[in-house]
């Protein structure tokens, strides 16, 4: 009988193989962890939005969300909430992903 402690190991150590996670934790990265981004909503109310982590290397910029649960369409509608709220603010070249963790998949989200 495994433990819940040795399953999440294993979830997460599979996950951090994939080459694609792997490209998002590599060095040459400059990481925006759990950055507050503020806007105001078309009735003028401030909104606040964190994305799980934005990494730029100055010529892209990726906002990647993890997810525990299942997929979602709300889930690609906050990524892409976050790549449009990231261009206003001048980044360019941005692609976002949703990383669902248990089931080690990604969705790509470009616009």
């Amino acid at each position: 009988d495994i433990s819940h402690r040795e399953r999440t190991r294993a979830i997460v150590t599979k996950a951090f193989n994939k080459k694609e996670v792997k490209e998002w934790f590599a060095p040459e990265w400059e990481v925006i962890n759990e950055c507050t981004i503020l806007h105001k909503d078309s009735n003028g109310n401030i909104k606040e939005h964190r994305p799980d982590r934005v990494i730029t290397n100055g010529e892209k910029t990726l906002v990647i969300d993890y997810k525990t649960g299942k997929q979602n369409d709300k889930d690609v509608e906050q990524v892409k909430t976050y790549i449009n709220l990231l261009k206003q603010m001048g980044y360019s070249n941005i692609a976002g992903h949703i990383w669902y963790i248990h089931r080690n998949d990604i969705i790509n989200i470009s616009q």
